[in-house]
């Protein structure tokens, strides 16, 4: 047993998000209209089911790839109520429609007059929690049409805030039941000088205010917020951090706090990949400011872990336990992890359970590592661009939470054959296999980019080679965040990226030919 998976197994409660509920979510009809021959006909529907009220524009996305491009996403309504994870994308140039994909769900036959108010479920909802006296609800509470694997259920979203996690709950409309929950954190100017966590200096983009300095990015137009919630956890938790209070803050602006350093550094290294390489502006590519939370948890709980927070849209980090992981920004995969956690949030928002949930956690693991790539210089060893994940990570240099060349070396599967299914991963473990399951696609993006032969399938890849990763990197991100929707499954993953690589660099090239070869290879049909 490898020490990477025996720290694996002892931090297994907190690495992995669990639920309570036994429900699962039914499959969506996949809807997948990108040949010009299927595109006028589905395209008619569309515009059909919008005059219905059965879908419902929800925001359009700039295309930063491919000038004149637009992608509209139509949210799916029944009676005017919200199917949760219903999602069509409609891709327009000059007015004409050129795709059209995502899920929708098929009949839907529920009475849409809820028993309860919004007041009512929340209550419902602390009722059932753990010491309720240290949850809140948090975020809007939205009624839904829930698709269940066995009914329709007509029941309120909403959001619970606890000391540790952030449950997404289902609460059935007539009855009040919690018919689905599970932890929805998505884990892992002034120009200072800071000492990162492994002592390497780092420029600080700061900001000068009354005396001292804050760590505030004034450099770039999106900005950078830090924040120490480490000295009053309570406070924090109960009140909300985004105040001034909170801003991490050093009178000399030579910053020593390796955490703040790491977090703040790292996170302008990841706008700064996103924008030079896919032309986005920031998070939700409208100038958002990435807001960073560290010392998370007071120091004493030892909390081992990072996650991305979809309702406060912050980026939140533990300190480690001192023993065998220190400051979880200290990594920056880590740190482009999570805050691509956030891109998904404004993009494709795919729901972290099951497959969907895994290619949530695959995209920030292949960004994470593309933005590692991308500053890093290449080698094995701390602050090196490799082919591992979260090794800066361990105080012991050495262990690693993933491999995207063997997914096997750390316990998980290459191989959609082998993917983790119930009764090993159930929605009451690791939501499904979110952070399981992932691996498959990390892999497929390894073998397009290094090539290589699957372990499971015995199938080659040749891949494009390192000196031209951007070119997969460039396909996978047009995938994820144009083409997926919430409901989106693997296969849905291999046609998205197949179009992306189509659109962006046209038929038969090597970089469809490589697409097409790396899903065979782990056997995603």
């Amino acid at each position: 047993m490898t020490l990477w998976w025996t720290s694996f197994l002892t931090l297994a409660a907190l690495l992995l998000p669990r639920v309570v509920s036994s429900q699962s979510l039914r499959p969506a009809r996949t809807v997948w209209a990108s040949a010009a021959s299927e595109v006028p006909a589905m395209a008619q529907e569309v515009e059909t089911l919008l005059r219905a009220g059965r879908l419902v524009a929800a925001r359009t996305q700039r295309d930063g790839q491919i000038p004149g491009r637009s992608h509209e996403r139509l949210n799916q309504y029944h009676e005017g109520v919200r199917v949760f994870g219903g999602q069509l994308v409609w891709q327009k140039e000059g007015g004409l429609v050129l795709s059209v994909t995502g899920s929708l769900y098929d009949g839907i036959d529920v009475d849409t007059r809820p028993s309860l108010t919004a007041d009512d479920a929340a209550r419902k909802a602390l009722e059932g929690a753990p010491r309720a006296n240290l949850h809140r609800v948090v975020g809007r509470i939205e009624l839904v049409i829930l698709p269940l694997a066995d009914r329709y259920v007509l029941a309120y979203s909403l959001h619970l805030r606890g000391p540790d996690r952030l449950d997404a709950v289902f609460v059935d409309a007539g009855s009040g039941a919690t018919v689905l929950k599970y932890d929805d954190r998505r884990s892992q100017s002034v120009i200072g000088l800071g000492v990162g966590t492994w002592s390497d200096r780092k420029k600080m983009s700061v900001e000068a205010r009354a005396g001292t300095n804050r760590a505030v990015d004034v450099l770039r137009p999106f900005g950078i917020r830090t924040y120490d919630v480490g000295f009053d956890f309570e406070s924090w938790f109960f009140y909300e951090a985004e105040t001034d209070e909170f801003l991490a803050t050093d009178s000399d602006n030579e910053w020593r706090d390796g955490a703040v350093v790491d977090a703040h550094a790292y996170s302008g290294y990841t706008y700064d990949y996103y924008f030079k390489r896919h032309g986005r502006n920031g998070l939700d590519d409208a100038g958002l400011a990435a807001i960073n939370y560290v010392h998370f948890l007071p120091q004493s709980e030892a909390y081992s872990n990072a996650f991305f927070d979809p309702v406060d849209v912050s980026l939140n980090y533990g300190d480690g336990d001192g023993v065998t992981f220190t400051f979880f920004s200290a990594a920056l995969d880590v740190v482009a992890h999570e805050l691509t956690h956030g891109v998904t949030n404004f993009t494709s928002d795919l729901i972290y359970l099951n497959e969907s949930g895994a290619l949530n956690e695959a995209f920030s693991d292949i960004m994470g590592t593309a933005v590692e790539w991308y500053f890093e210089p290449p080698g094995r060893g701390r602050q090196r661009a490799d082919w591992v994940g979260g090794e800066d990570l361990f105080i012991n240099f050495g262990p690693f939470f993933r491999s995207y060349e063997n997914p096997r070396a750390a316990g998980d599967p290459d191989h959609y054959s082998i993917r983790c299914l119930p009764p090993v991963c159930t929605e009451d473990y690791d939501n499904g296999g979110v952070h399981i399951n992932s691996a498959i696609a990390n892999h497929a993006f390894y073998l397009m980019v290094q090539g290589g032969t699957n372990r499971t399938s015995g199938v080659t890849v040749r891949g494009v080679g390192t000196a031209q990763m951007d070119r997969v990197e460039k396909i996978f991100y047009r995938a994820f965040a144009f083409y997926l929707v919430p409901s989106s499954n693997f296969h849905d993953t291999r046609e998205a990226t197949l179009r992306a690589a189509l659109d962006l660099y046209g038929a038969g090239g090597v970089e469809e030919t490589t697409v097409r070869q790396g899903w065979d290879a782990v056997g995603v049909p």
